[in-house]
């Protein structure tokens, strides 16, 4: 059953990336991708999605991540942080605070359209697993990049 379940939200993030890619003409790599497919079958596998909760779950969350990339991207300086002046630097913490704001409220937003198909006992462990998963990739990188050393 988990194997489904799995399989299920793996191809709804392809049929969704598809998509997109189509759209906006741009293509993730082999390694983006298959990372990205670990993530959707490690949330769903550790917040114990069912095959409805994940059919309808990813295409919301996925909608959301986008959002959040762009309020993130948009609150970057635009060249680099040393070739900042003052006043250019105070734009940049008032852009990046300003980000944060609208991310708050783009949170509050979404999770209130995500408890409404996961029970919040489910999604509370989101963020945290969001984290965890990061953390993994992250220590499986610089694994192999210390095993390449030698």
């Amino acid at each position: 059953m988990k194997r489904w379940i799995i399989c299920m939200a793996v191809l709804a993030l392809f049929a969704n990336g598809a998509g997109a890619q189509g759209f906006n003409g741009e293509r993730m790599t082999a390694a983006q991708e298959r990372i990205e497919a670990q993530r959707v079958a490690f949330i769903t596998q550790k917040m114990e999605l069912t095959a409805a909760e994940s059919a309808a779950f990813w295409p919301v969350y996925n909608e959301f991540r986008q959002k959040q990339k762009a309020l993130r991207d948009g609150a970057r300086p635009g060249k680099g942080l040393r070739m900042l002046n003052d006043a250019e630097a105070q734009e940049v913490i008032d852009a990046q605070l300003q980000a944060e704001a609208q991310l708050v409220q783009l949170k509050r937003e979404y999770f209130a359209k995500l408890s409404e198909i996961v029970p919040p006992r489910k999604l509370v462990r989101l963020t945290m697993l969001e984290q965890q998963f990061s953390r993994e990739v992250l220590n499986t990188l610089r694994q192999r990049k210390a095993g390449n050393r030698n």
